[in-house]
This record gives C-alpha cells, structure tokens and sequence, in this order.
C-alpha cells in the first residue's frame, strides 16, 4: 500500500470517525456541522432521488403494468423517506447533529 493511499484511508476514517462523533456539550464545529449537514443532504439525494429513478428506468419493472410500475417506485421513495427521517431523529436524540 503507497504512502498516499494510507494517508487517503486514513483520512476518510477519520472523517467517518468526526463526522458521527456524538456533540461536545451540544456544541459542533463549523467543520463538524459541513460535514454532517453534507452527509444528511448526500444520503436524502442518493436515497430518495437517484434510487427511486434507477428503479423507474429499470428494466425488470418494465412487464408490469404502468400502475404497480409506479406504486412500486412510490412506495421504495417513501421508505426511503421514512428510514431518512427515522435516522436524522435517532441521530438527535443521541446528540450525534
């Protein structure tokens, strides 16, 4: 392993590591709020807009009618949702944002 691919995982654990560090007296660093506050808008665009929009173009829904084609991807948007909010919730009351 070079040099700079350690350095690399290194710090991508170690921002994994601050970015779920639970607050400091409820208090967060700029740098800290950045990176949670990307973290939380990465996993809602990855999860309830591109996930849903592989799934409406994916081919193996293609054979089923338009209707169950388009409740399946509306129900797989709005879990998605709900997980999204359940886990900013849990992430509160933990004190981890």
């Amino acid at each position: 392993m070079s040099r700079a691919s350690r350095r690399g995982a290194v710090s991508r654990a170690a921002s994994r590591a601050f970015a779920l560090a639970p607050a400091h007296d409820g208090v967060f660093g700029w740098r800290q709020a950045w990176i949670r506050g990307a973290s939380i808008f990465a996993f809602f665009v990855v999860a309830t807009v591109l996930i849903p929009s592989w799934l409406a173009r994916a081919g193996f829904l293609a054979d089923l009618p338009r209707v169950a084609h388009d409740s399946i991807v509306t129900a797989v948007w709005l879990v998605m949702l709900v997980l999204g909010m359940w886990g900013v919730r849990r992430l509160q009351r933990q004190k981890r944002i």
